[in-house]
């Protein structure tokens, strides 16, 4: 007889986007619809993909009917606290309805993974946790008195785990490490990024006017406003910069509890006249600010991949950054962009001047820096990805 093939998958997470009405940046639904789509036809055509997500009330927030085999569930949560147990009431509903997860993925192995671990023993599922951040940074576990103790409900998970999905390369010889378990265990699987749209504009002119920049060379950076970015670090550089008495200017997009507290740093420093705070921004207009921006400068203490390095690439623009983790399997030091150890002030603002000051140099890295990111990093090529780490945990590698 026979054994039944189904492979449904159950995702958990907590990523507001994949319900669209602006409510981040990225693709989100279109990837998940692409992972559906691809896992479908990978030999799995009656599979359904469940993303129960968590959410809050707001009306934005329902759910949605399947779309080629992925179905969204929001959790509509009172409170945080109410997450994980809303979580598994929707499990339970779903299994009360005859449909059974054959493989969960938590996107982290602690909020999301601690109800998916006593899913995965109740329901006979594979679990295969997501690691998007280095959980091993030293510089994460001090951040917070809170990320302790997460590590512990991390450790506990992912030891449990059938397979661990982590998104670059270092940050897998990470985890091999510290749990000193099967390398095979432990897949790559980095986040897709949509590039095909990310089209260099070769009149930069027009884009800085378009944004609102002068004319004047422009050091972009794009993110949250938060102490993993050490962003002090970021305005200290800028601050070098502007010492060195060139003509620049410096965006920082995005949003977070440090705005106001950054803002002051700049104050002080006499750089306010050097910078701009546009807000937030939706794909599309985020990648006007990528073209127009001369170089992206990245000081993160950490970071499990590091997104916004692709993004920037994908248009040509090349990316000074820190050694966090992520970076370091993105950049090619000297060939598409800058590596410096994190904290080292003096090399990131040497090597911010020396791509100001060599225009040549600073548009051929970007160059090469976009033709690695359209050959390594397609979103077909990195949807098969996710579903070569399903595959292989479900099948054993088959």
């Amino acid at each position: 007889m026979m054994q039944k093939k189904i492979g449904n998958i159950l995702l958990i997470g907590k990523d507001p986007a994949i319900f669209g009405n602006n409510l981040g940046i990225g693709d989100a639904l279109e990837r998940h619809i692409g992972y559906a789509r691809r896992w479908r036809a990978s030999g799995f055509p009656d599979a359904e993909i469940k993303y129960i997500c968590y959410t809050d009330r707001s009306e934005f927030f329902q759910r949605q009917s399947p779309i080629e085999g992925l179905e969204l569930i929001p959790t509509r949560s009172f409170c945080r606290a109410a997450y994980a147990w809303d979580a598994w009431r929707q499990i339970a509903k779903l299994v009360a309805k005859g449909w059974t997860p054959d493989l969960i993925s938590p996107q982290t192995p602690w909020e999301e993974g601690n109800v998916s671990a006593i899913a995965s023993r109740k329901y006979g599922a594979k679990l295969v946790p997501q690691l998007h951040f280095d959980l091993f940074s030293q510089n994460w576990k001090d951040e917070n008195w809170m990320n302790p103790i997460r590590f512990k409900l991390a450790e506990r998970v992912l030891r449990q785990a059938d397979g661990i999905r982590v998104v670059s390369n270092v940050l897998r010889q990470k985890a091999v490490d510290h749990f000193q378990s099967d390398s095979s265990l432990v897949l790559v699987s980095p986040v897709p990024v949509s590039v095909k749209s990310h089209v260099k504009i070769s009149d930069s002119s027009k884009l800085k006017k378009k944004i609102g920049a002068s004319d004047a060379p422009l050091i972009l950076f794009v993110g949250r406003f938060c102490e993993q970015k050490n962003l002090p670090l970021w305005i200290r550089v800028a601050g070098n910069v502007v010492k060195q008495g060139v003509s620049v200017q410096f965006v920082m997009v995005g949003e977070g509890h440090l705005l106001e507290f950054l803002k002051k740093q700049i104050d002080e420093l006499g750089l306010t006249t050097f910078f701009s705070f546009p807000g937030k921004k939706n794909t599309e207009d985020l990648i006007d600010y990528y073209a127009a921006a001369d170089l992206f400068l990245l000081t993160s203490d950490y970071e499990g991949y590091g997104r916004v390095i692709v993004e920037a690439n994908a248009v040509g623009t090349p990316v000074v950054s820190t050694k966090s983790t992520g970076p370091e399997d993105l950049i090619e030091n000297g060939q598409t962009g800058f590596l410096t150890d994190c904290g080292d002030e003096q090399a990131l603002t040497e090597r911010v001047m020396y791509l100001l000051e060599d225009k040549k140099t600073r548009i051929q890295m970007g160059a090469a820096a976009k033709q690695k990111m359209i050959q390594e990093q397609s979103p077909e090529r990195l949807h098969d990805g996710v579903i070569d780490t399903w595959r292989s945990v479900l099948l054993g590698g088959n």
